[in-house]
This record gives C-alpha cells, sequence and structure tokens, in this order.
C-alpha cells in the first residue's frame, strides 16, 4: 500500500475504510459489466422482465386497482391498457403519499422525495423508492467502467472532491425528507471518500460552498476525482479558481479559510482545523458520465473521448417509450418500444419509472444516434418546455444557441456570457394586450465596442435566425411572425437571475440550469428591468 498514490488528508481510520471499500467496488466491477451486457445485447425482454417486476409491486395498490395494472402482462398491454401520462395524473396520489397515506399508488417503501428543479416550471414532488438508492450506487459503478478504461482507474486511496453546496431542506407530514436528488445527507462513508471536511457540507452559499471544496482539492496533489451534477458546474468551479487563485494560496500559505468569505465560526473553525499548504496539481479530465433526472436514471456514456455526448440506456432503470418528434404536440401519440426505434430520428421519452411513474412524458427529446450491441444510444436534443413555438414553427434551444453564437462572432471583440428567450405572448401578460408575435432575445456580452450600433442587432439576428429555420423564415416571409426583439442586459444581470430563480422556485444551486427560454412573467420583468 506504500506506493499506491495516497490523498494526504487521510487518517489511519479513513485510509483502511476507503481501501476496503474499493477493493469491494472491484470485485462487483465484473459481475455488474456482464449484466449490464446481457441487457444491452438483449433489450426487449430486459424491459419485458422490468415491466412485470413493476406490476407485481403496484397491482395492488389504490393505483393499480383503479387502474386495473393486473391485467397489464406485457409491453403490448401497457401501450394498450394504460394511457400516456403527465405530472399532474399522479399529484394528488404524490401528496396522500407525502402525508403518510399507505397503499396508495407505490407498493414499495418510500425513503424520502426528491424535488425538480422548476426552472423551467413548478417543481415536482418525485417519490424515492427503497431500491433506488441501491441501485444509485450500483449505477455510479456503471458510470465509472468507462472513465476508468480512458483516463485510468482512481487509487484505491485517493479521495474526490465532491463539489455541492447544501440546500434547503423539508419535511412532509409523514416526516419524509424533501430535497433534490443530488442531496449529500450527513454520511460518514461520504465523508471518507472526500478530501472536503465534513463541516464543509453544512455550506449552503454557493461560492463559499465551491470555494471551500476546491482549496481542499487544490490541498491534495492525490486528488483522484472532481465530481459534480452538471458539467457546467465544474466549468464554473474552474473559472472560480481561475478569478481566486491569489486568495486561495494566500489561505494555503496560511493555514486559515479567507476571513471576508461568509462563514459562521463554527464551521470556520473545523475548515481552520483541517487546512494544511500542499502543492497546487492541474491536468483533469473533464468527462459526462450519466443522462438523469429527478424521475430516474436514463443513461450513461461509455464514449468519454467521443465529441459529442452519448448515452447507452440503462434497461435496469425504467421501461422506456419513445414519441416521434412530429408528434410530440399530440395528446395521446403512438409510443414505440426499445426495438423499434431507427438511427437517426429524434423521440420525445415516456419513461415508466421505479418511483410508480406509468408511460410518464418526462419532457425530454432525443436522437437515437446508434446502437449499442442491440440498445439504442442516445443524445439530448433539447426540452419541450423550451422549445419556441408561436406559429407551429417549433425553434428549438439548440437552434438558438448556434444562432445566438453566430451572432455574438459578429460584434467585434465581445464575449458571450448568458442568453436566453421569452415569446411576445408573455409580455402581453406583463404589458397588456398586444397583437404582435415575435421572440425577445436577452444577451449579456462582454467586451461590446462603445461605439457599436445596437439598434441594428435586431436585423442581424432576424437574418441569421432565418438562414438556421426554414419555418421560421417562411413565417417571417408571410408576416405571420415580426421581427425579434434583441436586447443587451446590463452586466450580471444572469446572476440576478438565478438569485431571483433559486429564491423563488423549488432548484438548488446545485441543480440550477440557466433556462433558455422564460415562461413566467416575474422573471421576464427582472430581464426587462435590466435592458441597456
Amino acid at each position: 500500500m506504500s506506493i499506491i498514490p495516497c490523498s494526504q488528508s487521510h487518517t489511519l481510520s479513513t485510509l483502511l475504510k476507503c481501501y476496503l471499500r474499493q477493493q469491494v467496488y472491484s470485485l462487483r466491477e465484473a459481475f455488474i459489466k456482464r449484466k449490464l451486457r446481457q441487457m444491452w445485447r438483449n433489450p426487449r425482454p430486459a424491459q419485458e422482465k422490468l415491466l412485470r417486476q413493476f406490476i407485481a409491486r403496484d397491482a395492488e395498490t389504490e393505483y393499480g386497482r383503479t387502474h386495473h395494472l393486473g391485467n397489464i402482462k406485457n409491453l403490448a398491454d401497457l401501450q394498450t391498457k394504460h394511457p400516456l401520462t403527465s405530472y399532474d395524473h399522479y399529484k394528488e396520489y404524490i401528496q396522500r403519499l407525502a402525508d403518510g397515506e399507505q397503499g396508495v399508488f407505490l407498493g414499495e417503501k418510500t425513503v424520502r422525495f426528491g424535488v425538480t428543479s422548476g426552472t423551467t416550471g413548478a417543481g415536482k414532488l418525485i417519490p424515492i423508492v427503497a431500491s433506488r438508492p441501491v441501485l444509485a450506487s450500483h449505477t455510479m459503478y456503471e458510470l465509472s467502467f468507462a472513465a476508468n478504461e480512458s483516463f485510468g482507474k482512481p487509487g484505491p486511496l485517493q479521495r474526490s472532491c465532491l463539489l455541492f453546496c447544501r440546500p434547503t431542506v423539508n419535511h412532509t407530514k409523514s416526516g419524509h425528507l424533501v430535497a433534490p436528488l443530488y442531496h449529500v445527507p450527513d454520511d460518514q462513508h461520504l465523508m471518507d471518500m472526500s478530501n472536503t471536511p465534513s463541516a464543509g457540507f453544512q455550506l449552503s452559499n454557493d461560492f463559499e460552498s465551491n470555494y471551500v471544496h476546491l482549496l481542499f482539492a487544490i490541498l491534495d496533489k492525490n486528488l483522484g476525482l472532481f465530481l459534480a451534477p452538471f458539467t457546467k458546474l465544474m466549468v464554473r468551479a474552474m473559472k472560480l479558481i481561475e478569478d481566486n487563485w491569489q486568495t486561495m494560496l494566500d489561505d494555503i500559505t496560511k493555514g486559515r479559510i479567507n476571513p471576508d468569505l461568509a462563514i459562521s465560526d463554527e464551521i470556520r473553525r473545523d475548515l481552520n482545523a483541517a487546512l494544511t499548504p500542499n502543492p497546487v496539481r492541474a491536468g483533469t479530465a473533464v468527462y459526462s458520465g450519466s443522462y438523469a433526472s429527478t424521475e430516474t436514471f436514463i443513461g450513461t456514456n461509455l464514449w468519454p473521448h467521443y465529441p459529442q455526448l452519448k448515452y447507452c440506456l440503462l434497461l435496469h432503470e425504467c421501461v422506456f417509450e419513445f414519441i416521434q418528434e412530429s408528434d410530440c404536440q399530440e395528446e395521446n401519440p403512438k409510443g414505440l418500444l426499445i426495438d423499434e426505434v431507427v438511427v437517426g430520428q429524434i423521440y420525445e421519452l415516456v419513461l415508466t419509472t421505479r418511483g410508480g411513474l406509468y408511460r410518464y412524458r418526462n419532457g425530454d427529446v432525443v436522437e437515437v444516434v446508434d446502437m449499442h450491441e442491440k440498445c439504442p444510444v442516445i443524445q439530448f436534443k433539447y426540452r419541450k418546455a423550451e422549445l419556441l413555438n408561436l406559429r407551429s414553427e417549433k425553434v428549438t434551444a439548440v437552434v438558438m444557441q448556434s444562432v445566438v453564437e453566430e451572432f455574438t462572432s459578429q460584434v467585434a471583440g465581445s464575449k458571450l456570457v448568458n442568453w436566453t428567450c421569452a415569446e411576445s405572448l408573455l409580455l402581453a401578460d406583463l404589458e397588456g394586450e398586444t397583437y404582435e408575435i415575435f421572440y425577445i432575445v436577452f444577451l449579456e456580452l462582454e467586451n461590446v465596442p462603445p461605439l457599436e450600433d445596437t439598434t441594428k442587432w435586431a436585423q442581424k439576428f432576424d437574418k441569421i435566425l432565418r438562414r438556421h429555420h426554414q419555418v421560421y423564415s417562411l413565417l417571417r416571409n408571410s408576416a405571420t411572425i415580426d421581427m425579434a426583439h434583441v436586447h443587451r442586459v446590463k452586466p450580471g444581470s444572469f446572476k440576478e437571475l438565478q438569485k431571483f430563480i433559486l429564491s423563488h422556485s423549488t432548484a438548488s444551486v446545485n441543480q440550477y440550469k440557466s433556462p433558455r427560454k422564460l415562461r413566467n412573467r416575474g422573471v421576464l420583468k427582472l430581464l426587462m428591468s435590466n435592458v441597456m
């Protein structure tokens, strides 16, 4: 063990615990890989088996009897005997479950409730059943296979940096915890694996929590992994180091946490006690290992070096159906099964999950880009909630991202900080009746030339958008849609937007995703007030 890379922050106790756990994980790895390969080679039987497990579990609940789950024997029955659903279909059942009523619609013990971010709509309460934490741990091994093979497996004594900001949590009437899926409890097992002292996980301010996690990561030249729920949070963390490296080096030199940080005396004392100097390290590969939501894990990335993210479906996590993109706006379209999709086609996902959601439309739209064994491999395209769709033109966030980037490149010397859009119907709600129909685009840019003529931005943006989207161009030619209104907002506007959304939604910092389409008047009013 003396020649194995070892994180310097270990005590003898944590060192031994980490080593033993990693050996157990290594022994399980071959079994898990073999099981996954069998499912990917035989996806339809794997999905049939999983559905039977769900039906056997839930058939005798109130929901199961009302919706005749016992009569569903296979995937074909599921499609003909159970409707497609949205969250509203389950809302009353979930609330009764949260209030402590038994036998409502889940035949398995609920251990806590996850809550969706609410950044593109109202937050949703999602039951987390007893088997799911076990499977989440199981899934973490799946996510590590490809990374280990591509980047090398971390040593059994190397600790991890887990970027986490403690969210505000609640409890149901029945006493169950309500928190985001990405929630780090006060767990000694996690503390043993993390190089941040336990006090660092009590911080609820975004900047302070990331600063502390990164400071202890810098101290550890044998750090094994950086972990975060979203790749962009990792990029933001690297920007934090870039902007604050001198202060962090000063903290390391003096062996104390920056006194200007908003940290309580008790937490500061515990952090200072654990802080010791160490050389800075660099050179870390970034890898997006999973595609997941509060409702379920969806896929795992087996191709770390592929330039575009793609994910192989996890067939033991949920039952998958696929709605063709052309039918996405229909109320009850036909769903395709796992072995009926076509490479190159785009589909809306429909999920039957361990949390009791049957044929649930989660709003994600994906493209099937390949097959692994016989299992579909998908790329995320967009969320239906972020689709710009005034006259059935269906402009996706992917298209708008390309348009915004091309437009920004034509503003000499400028750098895009962030962007978002809205539809003029929302502006009508804010300012009164309007007969014009158009997009509203908000751009936060740095280094804009002082003499830049922003009055011509709308025409430039419109020209680019027409080139990127044929249907939009046709609607503009017929004057069915008016020219987009393009606004430059003040520096810091999107940070202000984040604070507003976090304070008016169920989202935590760990869940936050900058919205690409504004859907309520409050956020629109905020950005309109920041227009330059």
